[in-house]
């Protein structure tokens, strides 16, 4: 039995409780790790990517986009559905000749992540430089050339369907509407029969506008058309439908287009959520799918 006498002051009993403890080893409980995600694993994914100035270019999260309305890029498309891409992590399905054809900015997108997805931790938001050196067209089939000048009716019919959804409702007879976000010039809605809606086109030269292949001018107002001239700069990219084309050349009359890069030659910027996905991948190995569908 320790006589606490021998050790004196408390002082010295306090050092000597420590020195045994020390001795003794100290086991430090850590907090479990998330696990890490392993080859062939399936796993949902989901992602929020930008271009190099912040703009918005993917992203499955609904409450992401509307977050970044006025951020989205010009090459910013909502996917078929939101929500958790499946995947199987590192694993690609090999891409055959048939397939390119179909082959799209958001197809290579999550290709590329899918591939990076190995050595994350699952339910930790993760940073992810995606870039790729696909290219997805010859030269002459991915080149385009549109003029700069062109002719526009001032008085033309709209699908009704198609202006509710750009405006989120149907506008009334007689209203001017300006469309925020759009490329669509300030009109006025001269009338509405059935499904079409005749619109007149409020064109103002002192003003320059929007279009999806750049910023352009009024060069030109007629009774029934005006013309417009396009000055985008170099680089400036567009979507056509799932291609991405850049502006590579401007004169006096053309505008060049390269849709060969899936991605328009940028890097991408991408915050990735990993989760296991509990349930075995569906179709090919490597194979691609919204959770839910």
């Amino acid at each position: 039995m320790f006589n606490w006498r021998c050790f004196g002051t408390a002082s010295r009993r306090a050092a000597f409780l420590l020195l045994l403890f020390v001795s003794a080893g100290c086991a430090v409980i850590q907090p479990p790790q998330p696990p890490v995600i392993t080859f062939g694993q399936p796993v949902q994914v989901d992602y929020s990517c930008e271009l190099k100035n912040g703009g918005l270019a993917a992203t499955t999260s609904a409450e992401a986009a509307k977050a970044a309305d006025a951020a989205r890029s010009a090459i910013f498309a909502p996917p078929p559905a939101y929500g958790p891409v499946l995947m199987t992590a590192g694993e690609v399905a090999e891409c055959t000749e048939c397939d390119r054809d179909r082959r799209s900015f958001r197809l290579v997108l999550e290709e590329t992540i899918q591939r990076q997805l190995v050595g994350l931790q699952a339910g930790r938001e993760t940073p992810m430089a995606v870039a790729s050196d696909e290219l997805l067209m010859d030269e002459q089939e991915g080149t385009i050339r549109i003029r700069r000048s062109q002719s526009r009716l001032r008085v033309k019919p709209f699908d009704g369907k198609q202006l509710q959804e750009m405006l989120g409702r149907l506008p009334l007879a007689g209203e001017t509407v300006i469309p925020e976000g759009s490329s669509v010039l300030p009109f006025k809605v001269l009338e509405i029969k059935g499904p079409a809606v005749l619109v007149e086109f409020q064109v103002d030269q002192s003003q320059p506008f929007p279009t999806p292949f750049g910023p352009a001018s009024i060069e030109s107002i007629e009774e029934q058309e005006f013309r417009i001239r396009i000055n985008p700069p170099i680089g400036h990219l567009i979507r056509s439908g799932g291609l991405i084309g850049r502006v590579v050349a401007v004169d006096d009359d053309f505008i060049t287009f390269d849709y060969r890069h899936p991605f328009g030659y940028e890097e991408l910027f991408c915050q990735v959520t990993v989760s296991d996905a509990q349930v075995p991948a569906q179709g090919a190995p490597g194979a691609l799918s919204r959770a839910g569908q």
